[in-house]
């Protein structure tokens, strides 16, 4: 790696937000229950620590177009800062995101949030670059014009709220059409993703992978296959949508998110949520 990182908070958008953990069928039947019963119990102590104008700020109906109002870039948003909170709420907002996240996980978040109140240089996400950068490298030259699906990186995420259709079928290179070492390198890289999140959630999450067939995930890439270059790259399967952007601050500011192209971002869900009657039964 020629040069370090320095992402932004915005950068990891995972836990609870940027794993998308549910498929088409009800979350509930796709998160392990003790995962979900420990980030509830978390979630509940933290809204406990706020005082009733805290809470009102924190919280919003479900349904609400807020929880579709997130994005990467610098912005005013509602909701409570960190900034905002007194210390037990502060502690308890941790705790949530220690409940949600593995031990890797919650230190990467950590350090991104350390480098928006400290100016050093950081890389958080280095190994999810120099895998990233290892696998297309690793691609033969032959199959290099199916890889590379841009010349240039597409300058973030293409996937989001409101652009969900954006990749309806994957592109660039099967794992499939790749020697053993490079679909063990493929898997590596998504393994880096998943561990991330708590044990059990991302044990459920590569298993559905594998049941899936890791042969389906394609990777594709933009840009130049150069960490010191604007790029971008994806990894596409039936289960997951990774993707993997640095080209903002010439090259030095990542963003990258995982979600379930079968539930994006929590549809499918809420979806479920009112066909069961709950919305109807808590009015």
């Amino acid at each position: 790696m020629s040069e370090p990182m320095w992402p932004s908070r915005r950068a990891l958008n995972r836990g609870a937000g940027a794993a998308a953990l549910a498929a088409a069928a009800p979350f509930a039947a796709q998160v392990p229950e003790a995962a979900r019963e420990a980030m509830a119990r978390a979630a509940t102590a933290f809204l406990a620590a706020l005082d009733d104008g805290l809470r009102a700020r924190a919280v919003f109906p479900f349904d609400h177009e807020e929880r579709r109002d997130w994005h990467y870039v610098p912005r005013g948003r509602q909701g409570l800062p960190f900034k905002d909170m007194p210390a037990p709420a502060r502690t308890a907002a941790h705790g949530l995101m220690k409940v949600s996240l593995s031990g890797v996980g919650y230190a990467k978040a950590v350090d991104i949030i350390r480098l928006e109140e400290v100016l050093r240089r950081l890389r958080v996400l280095g190994e999810e670059q120099d895998l990233g950068v290892a696998l297309a490298r690793s691609v033969d030259a032959a199959l290099r014009p199916r890889l590379i699906i841009a010349a240039d990186s597409f300058g973030d995420i293409v996937t989001g709220p409101g652009r969900v259709d954006a990749l309806k079928a994957p592109a660039g290179v099967a794992l499939g059409a790749l020697g053993a070492a490079q679909r063990a390198l493929g898997l590596r890289l998504i393994e880096t993703y998943a561990r991330t999140m708590r044990a059990d959630v991302a044990e459920a999450e590569l298993r559905r992978l594998r049941e899936a067939g890791l042969e389906r995930v394609h990777v594709a890439w933009a840009g130049p296959i150069d960490p010191a270059r604007p790029h971008y790259y994806r990894l596409h399967g039936p289960t997951l949508l990774i993707e993997y952007d640095n080209t903002q601050n010439d090259a030095n500011h990542v963003h990258t998110v995982w979600h379930d192209p079968r539930n994006h971002f929590g549809v499918d869900p809420l979806r479920a949520h009112y066909e069961r009657g709950h919305h109807r039964r808590h009015a």
